[in-house]
């Protein structure tokens, strides 16, 4: 081989050296070329979690190699329809914009299973009370014109006969204690409490208490200690350790009046009391008669709905108007009409509000409390639940049906409608397995995870 021959080599690597090193700088940088838009653009990255693992994924119509979890590297800028399936579940899609040098998050996708619903319970049933957190439910059923109280575990469905005197009921109310653990249960003349644990060791109270009052009132558990009960009798306040069935007098109207609610927290009370004829919202000190704060109430028909993360919940029964203080009441910081209910999401910052025709949101822990709207309905909106493990889903209950509602907001909230009618209320179990559901006085499960 000539010298000339060799140059020629040489001079024809240099040249491709110089053409192609850019090419591999700017491709390595994430550069590529679009031939939709006939230019060379900076790319973007896709991360998509979902649960469970190992959906399927399709940009635009182009399924992926790989399943979810993915991270999608090098992806044009443009929007595209992303959509999710898995074989046996329900699909997932939206509409999404990749842009140059960012990454588009889809995290806490649920897939939910196509299930059927199986029925938990032969009995038919009058009276039905779910735990606050979806653990376990109370339920009355008749047989041979005789009331049986049932305790029912939420995630297994092993029920227990807790409670039966030979009798047809008049009354029958369950108040729960926040952690699930209790319940306050009041038949006709008798108050008993059963533990979740240990559901036929009940405890009588109705004899402890009247000790004192023939007419207890306001029989409420303490937020942080569900050994504490509280109840009123008139102008007084009881503390009632159901464990040491003792009573404990905590509080009394200074001027002899009477008070329409009260709420005791971190040994203060907060009163909803009649001040010279006007109706205000106290604070103080249990151990002490001097008010630390009062605010005046516009109108005459408050109750108290507890604390949620350092916020104190109020209701107006005229307007079904919700309140929420800071806890020195010093200003009311944010305010609603027309609640139904608010639940608080498991992750203790998310404070669903829930009317007749909307679902929508506030962030307990932003220093302004703004309302975020999930969704409005034309009408006949029951009730709605969180998912525990997670606060991107809610579970509503609208036309007797029940929808899942995702949170993500980009494009539009995914919505899943399950093909289930004649709903009469639900909650979602604990370990977010099943939405369990009374239809035509039998209860369902329908599960949501596998």
């Amino acid at each position: 081989m000539n010298i000339n021959i060799r140059r020629a080599i040489a001079l024809a690597f240099i040249i491709a050296f110089f053409i192609t090193a850019p090419l591999l700088i700017f491709y390595t940088a994430g550069f590529r070329y679009n031939f939709k838009k006939a230019q060379v653009q900076r790319t973007g990255t896709l991360i998509i979690k979902t649960t469970p693992k190992s959906a399927q994924v399709s940009l635009n119509s182009k399924v992926l190699t790989a399943t979810t979890p993915i991270r999608e590297n090098n992806v044009l800028p443009d929007e595209y329809e992303i959509k999710i399936n898995k074989a046996g579940y329900y699909p997932w899609q939206k509409k999404l914009d990749i842009r140059p040098q960012e990454t588009t998050f889809i995290e806490d996708v649920l897939l939910f299973p196509q299930s059927q619903s199986e029925k938990i319970s032969d009995n038919k049933i009058s009276f039905l009370s779910f735990s606050p957190g979806g653990s376990y439910a109370l339920f009355e059923t008749q047989e041979f014109e005789q009331d049986f109280l049932y305790l029912l575990n939420l995630n297994n469905f092993r029920q227990k006969l807790i409670f039966n005197n030979d009798k047809s009921w008049k009354d029958l109310s369950v108040l729960w204690a926040e952690d699930d653990s209790k319940a306050l249960i009041k038949i006709d003349d008798q108050l008993l409490v059963a533990t979740t644990i240990f559901p036929q060791q009940k405890i009588d109270l109705q004899e402890q208490i009247n000790k004192i009052s023939t007419h207890p009132t306001n029989l409420k558990w303490n937020e942080d200690d569900s050994n504490i009960l509280y109840w009123q009798d008139k102008n007084i306040i009881y503390e009632l350790n159901v464990l040491a069935q003792t009573n404990t007098k905590i509080h009394t109207n200074a001027k002899n009046e009477n008070f329409n609610d009260f709420l005791v927290k971190n040994n203060e009370i907060y009163l909803i009391e009649n001040i010279n004829g006007t109706k205000f919202l106290t604070r103080q000190k249990l151990d002490d008669t001097k008010k630390i704060a009062a605010i005046e109430l516009k109108s005459a028909d408050y109750n108290f709905d507890g604390f949620v993360q350092n916020h104190l919940l109020l209701f107006e029964k005229t307007y079904n108007t919700l309140f929420i203080f800071n806890p020195e009441l010093d200003r009311i910081i944010f305010n609603k009409e027309n609640v139904q209910a608010v639940e608080l999401a498991n992750q203790k910052n998310y404070l669903s509000i829930i009317t007749k025709q909307e679902i929508s949101y506030i962030k307990l822990d932003e220093s302004e409390l703004r309302e975020n709207n999930i969704t409005r309905y034309s009408d006949d909106l029951g009730e709605a639940h969180w998912a525990h493990s997670t606060a991107n889903y809610l579970f509503s209950l609208q036309n007797k049906k029940i929808s899942a509602l995702e949170l993500d907001n980009r494009d539009k909230r995914f919505t899943l409608e399950f093909p289930i009618p004649n709903i009469e209320k639900f909650i979602v179990n604990s370990n977010d397995a099943a939405i369990i559901f009374l239809q035509d006085s039998y209860l369902y499960q329908l599960p949501i995870s596998e």
